[in-house]
């Protein structure tokens, strides 16, 4: 028995295409001077980034782009860029405005702080954005400070929740206009998309249903107390919530004993190394005994 799951509820997955570097995009600061655009490659994980100048906010198309592309790849929110010569930028992409608009976020990993530039698409008037103050902006990442103060009631890209610090305006951001007075009038204005998946913690997924997040009930066999006969559980891997009863003997965990566990068992037997489930024989030792067990059992 691999895995004894229960779920309660169905789920599904969706991409949605406004939340999608892909595309021409504004520099807000510089809208008629650069715009970059954006070339997905389906056949890797990003694509390339060109850079297109103007001196009067009209841009061409890609045969009018300047210098060399910058390759980029993304994972999840967040993209990294080959700036060439051993540069390379990594940032944090927070969509707002219906994904009309992108801020840059310096990654955590970085030496900088705070928001690093802001894109809006082309086309896309930004004024409209800053006009929008009832948008559910994620404040889950922002660092308000440590200080008491109640700001208000905010959205954390999953539920409201009320949201406390030292004040609103964060490195000369002032995220004021994204709080409401009460959890009601937050969730009257803020919710998810139906059929959106959230699987941050594999042992309390949740679905996005009616636009309430709903929690997607998961049963383990070990949690229950079902005993794992002949075996043991086996942690699980990262993604994952469930431990995995695995046979004696099964060293490649592939629910199956073969000549495979046998030449795992002796490699274990070289490498003067112990594992608990090549331990057939419960001797706290693995040796020629386990692999004699190993070949009774399959032999039987």
């Amino acid at each position: 028995m691999k895995k004894n799951i229960i779920i309660t509820l169905a789920f599904l997955t969706l991409l949605f295409s406004q939340n999608q570097i892909e595309g021409r995009w504004h520099f807000v600061g510089y809208e008629d001077n650069v715009m970059y655009q954006y070339v997905d490659d389906e056949f890797a994980e990003g694509g390339l980034r060109w850079t297109l100048y103007s001196t009067d906010g009209n841009f061409g198309d890609l045969e009018d782009a300047g210098g060399t592309p910058n390759p980029y790849t993304i994972d999840e929110d967040i993209i990294t860029i080959d700036l060439h010569f051993g540069n390379i930028a990594t940032y944090e992409m927070h969509f707002r405005c219906n994904g009309q608009v992108v801020d840059f976020y310096y990654d955590e990993d970085d030496d900088w702080e705070g928001l690093h530039s802001t894109y809006y698409r082309e086309f896309y008037d930004y004024n409209d954005c800053a006009n929008m103050p009832e948008e559910c902006f994620d404040l889950s990442s922002i660092d308000f400070g440590w200080c008491d103060m109640f700001l208000g009631v905010g959205w954390n890209d999953y539920e409201c929740e009320y949201f406390s610090g030292c004040g609103w305006i964060v490195d000369d951001i002032d995220y004021s206009e994204y709080f409401f007075d009460s959890i009601e009038e937050c969730e009257e204005n803020c919710q998810c998309e139906d059929g959106e998946f959230n699987n941050d913690n594999p042992c309390n997924p949740m679905e996005c249903v009616d636009g309430q997040w709903f929690e997607i009930v998961i049963d383990c066999a070990e949690d229950m107390g079902f005993p794992c006969e002949g075996g043991l559980y086996i942690e699980p891997e990262e993604g994952e919530c469930c431990s995995e009863c695995i046979q004696f003997g099964d060293i490649n965990y592939d629910y199956t004993l073969n000549i495979l566990d046998i030449i795992q068992i002796v490699n274990i037997i070289i490498d003067h190394n112990y594992s608990e489930i090549a331990d057939i024989n419960f001797d706290e030792t693995i040796n020629i005994l386990d692999v004699i067990e190993i070949i009774n059992i399959i032999l039987n």
